[in-house]
């Protein structure tokens, strides 16, 4: 395009001088030295500088400081470069900084020969701050303002392409934190929220390095990008870091919480050379870190056949659910003066299509790390109290035993749902007992204890199974509405060979009696011990002595022929 601007002066040139102050955007003309020759209004506003300041002098360096495209500008259109934009970078007079956006073309003066270039300038400050807004929000998590999954997944695709010219390796951390879902249930999402907002700044102080990025990909899952590494050790030893950081307790308005994490570890190039592979083989990591309690671990090709074996068993325990495959089977729990039975434990077995019947160490993990346990945990207490029930009906009033799991004592409808199942079943409360694990209750203590006092409120029986294998719950023991203390079979086995086993097992009796409690010791195994027990006070037995677990009819029979030798004996 090319352009003729009259001359200033003149009738003519004041009509153009009244065009150009009108127009709503900024007009500047500049000779092809880059001395001012036309100013409008819109400049001036723009920049702060009036036209009697800048006309027929060299632009001003403090409107763009040191940049010599002006120059470069009016070369190129005189080159013949039709219409160049430029995004410039302008001050104001007072200081403030300006985005401004030039288009320019040639001028020429009224003999057509070449005279300089006029710019029409844009302010485009706001909209240039609009994008930048934008373009963070799209790259950044709202709540934390750490970087997402798509920036995570931009800057982890240029480091795996510069790490080999460098010699170094990746990491990636994929990091979920437990009993974040207790925070939210307990204390509120705010809460929560403030939970998660300190993540960032906690890492960032103890954990990890300057040129590290950590991330927030969803919920509670966070990731860290560890560019630069000379060995894999080095991811291993930020992990731990990491997982002490978020072991360290989180201030929450007027309490303070205790979380943990689970961190799975991939390393580029050695378990993945691109994006989507190395999160993939971290996220393994991170669910073998969380099924086995081991709070970190490092990506091995054997984590990915479990993941995979983990994922099928899975698959076929929702449809086994679904196509209810699963049976409870019924171990006695045998009064140690009547030798009669004074209670069952229900436990549950996979009837499964092509590989029978299999135990539940075969399905309850994958149950318990997938979500699947608070399901799997209904259907029990579901066929327990339809059994109860059945022997109700029958004449037998038999106490029904059932295990739950840390993840059920997290859940706070628990209460709600048993009630309910009594109800439906007509099965009174007392005829119920729930065990939990010493372990499930330290998990939270806190948590466990409304769940529990919930439970206990309505009636329900609650058992303290594998006492003497957790940690720190003797604190906890006054306060948990227990009625029944089982000592754990590692204590039994072998009772009577063993002083020192003797010593712990009386000590625990002493101490259940001394709170009021019955104590039951499993995994009998033999006459010398249930005899042993008997010295020792104990209230309960069970184990295979007396029964394996058994399906109701068989366990109807064995109780049956039980009474019936029993009575021969007194007759």
């Amino acid at each position: 395009m090319r352009i003729s601007l009259p001359r200033r002066g003149g009738a003519s040139g004041e009509r153009a001088r009244s065009l150009l102050d009108v127009a709503p955007v900024a007009i500047v003309e500049l000779d092809s030295t880059g001395v001012v020759r036309e100013w409008n209004h819109a400049a001036e506003a723009l920049v702060g500088w009036a036209a009697a300041e800048v006309l027929g002098r060299p632009l001003p360096e403090s409107i763009l400081g040191r940049e010599p495209r002006i120059p470069e500008l009016i070369a190129r259109i005189l080159g013949g470069d039709d219409r160049p934009v430029l995004k410039l970078r302008c001050r104001h007079r007072q200081g403030r900084l300006i985005e401004v956006e030039a288009h320019s073309a040639l001028t020429r003066d009224g003999d057509g020969r070449p005279r300089g270039a006029v710019m029409v300038l844009t302010d485009m400050t706001e909209q240039r701050r609009t994008e930048r807004k934008l373009r963070y929000q799209a790259l950044h998590d709202a709540l934390t303002h750490l970087p997402n999954r798509v920036a995570l997944l931009n800057r982890l695709a240029e480091t795996l392409d510069a790490a080999p010219l460098r010699g170094r390796r990746t990491g990636l951390l994929m990091i979920d934190l437990d009993r974040f879902k207790e925070v939210n249930d307990t204390l509120g999402h705010a809460c929560g929220d403030q939970l998660l907002a300190q993540i960032g700044p906690r890492l960032l102080s103890v954990a990890v390095r300057d040129n590290d990025m950590i991330a927030r990909l969803s919920g509670d899952e966070f990731a860290i990008l560890l560019p630069g590494l000379d060995r894999v050790e080095d991811a291993t030893a930020i992990a731990e870091r990491v997982l002490a950081a978020l072991h360290t307790p989180f201030p929450l308005e007027d309490t303070i919480v205790d979380i943990g994490a689970s961190i799975g570890i991939a390393v580029g190039p050695e378990h993945g050379d691109d994006p989507d592979t190395l999160m993939r083989n971290a996220d393994t990591a991170m669910y073998e870190a969380k099924e086995t309690s081991s709070g970190v671990t490092l990506y091995h090709p054997r984590t990915e056949e479990r993941a995979q074996a983990r994922f099928g068993m899975l698959g076929q325990l929702r449809r086994a659910l679904d196509r209810r495959e699963l049976v409870v089977h019924y171990q006695p729990k045998v009064d140690i003066t009547t030798e009669q039975a004074c209670g069952t434990e229900a436990l549950v077995r996979w009837q499964h299509p092509s590989r029978g019947l299999l135990p539940p160490v075969e399905f309850i993990p994958v149950a318990e790390t997938s979500g699947l346990i608070g399901r799997l945990t209904n259907y029990v207490l579901d066929a327990a109290l339809g059994q109860a029930r059945a022997w109700l009906d029958a004449g037998a009033r038999l106490p029904v035993s059932v295990n739950l799991s840390a993840r059920s004592l997290d859940d706070l409808t628990l209460p709600q749902q048993v009630r309910a199942m009594l109800a439906r079943h007509g099965v009174p409360p007392e005829l119920l007992c729930l065990e939990i694990t010493e372990t499930a209750v330290m998990h939270d203590p806190d948590s466990a204890l409304v769940v529990l006092g919930e439970l206990s409120t309505a009636g329900v029986e609650l058992s303290l199974d594998d006492f003497g294998t957790g940690y720190s719950s003797m604190s906890y023991l006054q306060r948990l509405p227990v009625t029944e203390l089982k000592i754990d079979r590692s204590f039994i086995t072998g009772l009577h060979g063993s002083s020192a086993n003797d010593v712990l097992v009386r000590s625990t009796i002493e101490l259940g009696h001394g709170l009021n409690l019955r104590v039951v010791a499993e995994g009998v195994e033999d006459a010398e011990t249930v005899a042993a027990l008997r010295e020792l006070g104990c209230d309960v037995v069970q184990g295979y002595y007396y029964a394996r677990p058994m399906p109701p009819e068989e366990f109807d029979l064995w109780q049956r022929a039980r009474r019936l030798a029993s009575s021969r004996q007194v007759g």
